[in-house]
């Protein structure tokens, strides 16, 4: 199945690339000196010393840092979707699966998305994230850009989807939030292809859109061995949840509210 997404994604890039070849080009450099000019993993307020503090900032600055990602995103031509703020919980299972217990990496508790319909469209984003300004010169960006992470380049992520990340700032406020770039069409196929999605929903997760690299990345989770006769409470106190696969079932575990669903993927 991964395969197949990964297939249908390229080839989706393939015939926006064909139609927009200069436009491609000049988006795949400007990602990539995005991602050279800010390649630092930026990190909380230090002042942060639980995730409850975390939460309480994220929710109090999480309207202006919207307002700032919708001016960028609308004068550059895109589509603004403004992204429920993170749960508590997924805050939790992040920090320890994936920051080695340190909240303060967590840095899409805000989180907002930009659709682009054509490479053109992108391709000006991208410049107005490195010039800090659109062409001409008179507007700036209503916020500081603290990384780019380009998921454009080499055939996107191992599903072959593609898109650019930023992580940034807002004057008044040390919170960092997170802004997704996307080539529409590349998006109309996600929900389609993503094989995964319709299992999380199902167990109550449907919030939190799972970052495609968690899901494809299935093997973190392979020290926790699933069967359909353990019981949930079985399972080391350092995994809150889990995704565990075996052939086509997918068995999505979790732990603290003390439940399992085994799902086969159609």
């Amino acid at each position: 199945e991964k395969e197949k997404d990964k297939k249908k994604f390229d080839a989706q890039w393939e015939d926006m690339s064909g139609m927009e070849p200069e436009e491609t080009d000049r988006v795949l450099a400007l990602a990539n000196e995005m991602a050279l000019k800010y390649p630092m993993f930026p990190s909380q307020s230090s002042l942060l010393q639980h995730i409850e503090a975390l939460m309480h900032q994220a929710e109090e600055v999480e309207a202006t840092m919207h307002a700032a990602a919708k001016l960028f995103v609308r004068k550059a031509g895109g589509v603004f979707k403004e992204a429920p703020m993170k749960l508590e919980e997924r805050v939790r299972v992040k920090t320890e699966a994936d920051y080695d217990g340190d909240h303060l990496r967590v840095c899409d508790v805000v989180r907002n998305t930009g659709i682009f319909d054509t490479m053109d469209k992108l391709a000006n984003a991208l410049q107005m994230l490195l010039s800090g300004a659109d062409k001409s010169g008179r507007w700036r960006l209503p916020f500081t850009v603290l990384r780019g992470k380009d998921r454009l380049s080499g055939g996107g992520n191992s599903y072959g989807y593609r898109d650019f990340q930023v992580n940034y700032s807002i004057p008044g406020t040390p919170h960092v939030a997170e802004l997704q770039l996307h080539l529409e069409k590349i998006l109309e196929i996600k929900p389609g292809c993503h094989r995964l999605y319709k299992l999380l929903r199902a167990v109550g997760w449907e919030e939190d859109e799972f970052e495609e690299d968690e899901l494809a990345d299935l093997a973190k989770t392979g020290s926790i061995v699933a069967t359909d006769t353990q019981a949930v409470g079985s399972f080391g106190v350092s995994y809150t949840s889990g995704l565990y696969r075996e052939g086509d079932t997918v068995i999505i575990l979790k732990v603290s509210s003390s439940y399992k669903y085994t799902c086969t993927i159609e």
